[in-house]
């Protein structure tokens, strides 16, 4: 899904909210499971945002896990990886993110009071 997303801490430490705002990236949203990890050794969910002028860059949400939603918007929090010559280091790491109009009535239902019908 077409999104924006903007990381809420860098290496593990919280962003300030004037950063954050500022920080905002458009791309694509996909939801899965990684076959095998081979960190974990298991299965496991993760989330993928690409992004760029050929949706050349992306970047990864590690089991990923639906925070809060609110109007346009909702939080994932997961952790992602850096690689640090051969060995990998977890951070813990959250995804503010805004939903475009298409994809809010998909997400938030009129039962639940989502978008008015166009006039």
């Amino acid at each position: 899904m077409n999104v924006t997303i903007s990381k809420m801490r860098c290496m593990g430490v919280a962003q300030g909210r004037e950063t954050i705002e500022k920080n905002f990236k458009y791309g694509i949203l996909s939801l899965g499971e990684a076959p095998r990890d081979e960190t974990r050794y298991r299965t496991l969910r993760l989330a993928c945002f690409k992004f760029g002028s050929i949706l050349q860059w992306s970047e990864y949400l590690y089991e990923p896990q639906l925070v809060w939603i609110k109007g346009d918007r909702l939080m994932l929090s997961g952790s992602e990886r850096v690689q640090s010559g051969e060995y990998y280091i977890e951070f813990s790491q959250s995804w503010m993110i805004k939903l475009h109009d298409k994809q809010l009535d998909i997400f938030i239902p009129k039962s639940l009071g989502g978008l008015p019908d166009p006039p």
